[in-house]
């Protein structure tokens, strides 16, 4: 009886480890997908407020641009032609 149960004890501390390792490993793997979504996330975070910078940049340019064709220099040419 004792060496079924000795056996049956180191069967049980073996599958123990064993799945313990699958865990550890399992849990490191999903560590590593979370930083790398962590990080495409705050690329693209960046990215999209980079292309928002450019494009207010791009509507000041073309606005500073109009205006300066047009002859929109003083605030008062400005109201007159806006407000006919």
């Amino acid at each position: 009886m004792w060496p079924f149960l000795t056996i049956l004890a180191l069967a049980a501390v073996g599958i123990h480890f064993w799945w313990r390792h699958k865990f550890l490993r399992q849990r490191r793997q999903v560590r590593a997908e979370m930083e790398e979504l962590q990080r495409r996330q705050q690329q693209t975070t960046i990215d999209a407020k980079a292309q928002q910078q450019v494009l207010f940049n791009s509507m000041l340019e073309g606005c500073c641009c109009w205006t300066a064709i047009a002859g929109f220099t003083s605030p008062t040419a400005r109201s007159k032609i806006f407000s006919a």
